[in-house]
C-alpha cells in the first residue's frame, strides 16, 4: 500500500463541524389566495415547457 504525506498510522485529522444555519423566511410565497395572476402566469411557463419535453421524446419514437 502506498502512503502519501499526512498523519502516520492512517490517521485522519478530524473534519470541522458543520453547524445548521436558521432558514429565512421567503421574500416573496406566492399562493394562489395573494396573486392569483401571477400563479397563472407560472402554471403556463410550466406547461410550456412540459410541451417541449414531451416534443422532444415524440422526436425520439
Amino acid at each position: 500500500m502506498r502512503r502519501t504525506g499526512g498523519r502516520p498510522g492512517g490517521e485522519a485529522a478530524p473534519l470541522p463541524r458543520r453547524v445548521a444555519k436558521p432558514v429565512p423566511p421567503a421574500q416573496h410565497p406566492v399562493t394562489f389566495l395573494d396573486d392569483p395572476a401571477l400563479l397563472e402566469r407560472v402554471a403556463e411557463r410550466l406547461r410550456a415547457i412540459d410541451d417541449r419535453r414531451l416534443a422532444g421524446l415524440r422526436r425520439l419514437n
